[in-house]
């Protein structure tokens, strides 16, 4: 790694003792302490271990990746702890707003949107009730480790001994990682959120809807579209593009029979309208804006459509169907465009 000559700002390698342009001393950079070193490998591993490479805005699963949460939770409560001294973990042990906040804080952090390190999933609240539950765990192992608490959760003579000379009755000497009602309180605060993701959310619920000649599945967190034609648009394309969220879905024209009689139409069964950002983000929604277009044949080839767009700079008019509609979760939409001849469009339209 390079350093800087802080007298003449000049680049020298990390190597070198006296500056090449101006002869001044460099200054060796202090070495990492060994908690740090050990803290970075820690995150290195949790950045080289990625269950994958995370696109802005994505969202996990949080039951697929249960067990990774579970294990980043315990490491990342490792690192967070590496500078603790004896002082710090009694203390801590003393005081349940210590551990809580420091868990809630690491829960916070892990399963944030914005950091490429973190993971966050569809259950936001689970997720970190979750974390703080392992790390709590992790935290009273830590303790027997270290001989702050045995094994059947009674304390060491020395942290005893510890409280007493500030003043602590042994009789008041009540600590989150080996106290029943210390631990259900904690616990009630830790995990009191936990079912709110199924209160926000409901679980989604299987729907069936024959339509067009056809049944459609779909469930509560979806909505579904018919849009009915002339047969004579059979095997044709429906574009719907929604709104709110750049998403857009193409269905065939496809003929069915209804009652005996023959009915053309594209079926979009099953549109999300719960995503998991939204469930992230806690932003419940009932609907979405979306357009639907048909485009009829233009009865030009691409070359030519190239050639008309080289010529005179845009693409020719477009002869379509178009209409602005609202989806509503657990509903199916329908438009009937038989019999209807569109208008002309302009790319700027």
């Amino acid at each position: 790694m390079a350093l800087t000559c802080t007298n003449c700002n000049a680049t020298v390698e990390d190597t070198a003792k006296f500056c090449s342009q101006c002869g001044t001393a460099i200054a060796s950079a202090p070495a990492a302490s060994p908690e740090t070193e050990q803290s970075d490998r820690i995150i290195k591993e949790l950045g080289d271990n990625s269950p994958g490479m995370k696109e802005p805005g994505e969202v996990f699963d949080f039951e697929k990746y249960r067990g990774e949460i579970i294990r980043r939770a315990q490491k990342y409560t490792e690192s967070a702890t590496l500078g603790y001294n004896d002082e710090t973990w009694m203390v801590g042990m003393y005081y349940p707003d210590i551990v809580y906040g420091l868990l809630h804080l690491l829960g916070s952090f892990w399963s944030t949107i914005e950091h490429p390190l973190c993971m966050p999933t569809n259950k936001p609240y689970a997720h970190q009730a979750l974390f703080m539950r392992i790390g709590l765990d992790w935290f009273r192992q830590e303790a027997v480790r270290r001989r702050y608490l045995h094994i059947d959760g009674t304390l060491a003579l020395h942290v005893i001994d510890f409280f007493k000379e500030r003043g602590v009755p042994e009789n008041e000497m009540v600590f989150v990682l080996n106290n029943k009602e210390v631990r259900k309180s904690l616990d009630e605060r830790t995990f009191a959120g936990e079912q709110k993701d199924d209160e926000l959310f409901p679980p989604p619920q299987p729907l069936r809807v024959e339509v067009a000649g056809t049944v459609m599945s779909f469930t509560t967190w979806d909505a579904a579209l018919v849009v009915y034609m002339d047969c004579a648009q059979k095997g044709k394309e429906v574009t719907l593009e929604l709104i709110d969220w750049y998403a857009k879905y193409e269905a065939k024209i496809i003929e069915r029979t209804e009652g005996g009689t023959s009915v053309c139409a594209a079926i979009f069964p099953r549109i999300p309208i719960v995503r998991d950002c939204e469930r992230y983000l806690m932003k419940v929604v009932n609907h979405v804006q979306a357009k639907v277009k048909f485009r009829f044949p233009s009865g030009l080839s691409l070359e030519e459509l190239r050639e008309h767009h080289f010529l005179f700079g845009k693409y020719p008019e477009r002869h379509e169907l178009r209409e602005e509609i609202s989806l509503f979760k657990g509903n199916v939409v329908d438009i009937d465009w038989r019999g209807q001849e569109g208008r002309l469009y302009f790319d700027e339209e």
